[in-house]
């Protein structure tokens, strides 16, 4: 089932849309939407097992954390986490991680 529905965008973005075939216009809409979504869970999920959070601001973090690298011991701490709470094993949220796949909670 589908609905159509009417948006304003900004111009560069209306602009990449209309750069798209025509066929992938809707599919990229849904894609981004998803992925809201998606990192909308994960940034619950953390903030409901403690971890402080901040705006969404890439350079800001980057100062934040000292221009720095999370750790590899961070790193698999925080993807162990999420594994428990999403109720999968940390080997199968690293793999998908690092295939670039979609992770569902």
């Amino acid at each position: 089932m589908t609905k159509k529905v009417t948006v304003s965008l900004p111009d560069d973005v209306g602009a990449a849309l209309e750069g798209l075939p025509a066929g992938q216009r809707s599919a990229r809409v849904v894609l981004a939407l998803r992925r809201l979504d998606e990192s909308d869970q994960v940034r619950a999920l953390l903030q409901q097992s403690g971890f402080p959070l901040f705006p969404v601001d890439p350079v800001g973090a980057h100062q934040r954390a000292g221009g720095t690298a999370v750790g590899d011991d961070a790193y698999q701490a925080a993807v162990a986490r999420v594994a428990e709470l999403t109720g999968t094993t940390a080997e199968e949220l690293a793999t998908r991680l690092a295939d670039g796949k979609q992770v569902a909670a």
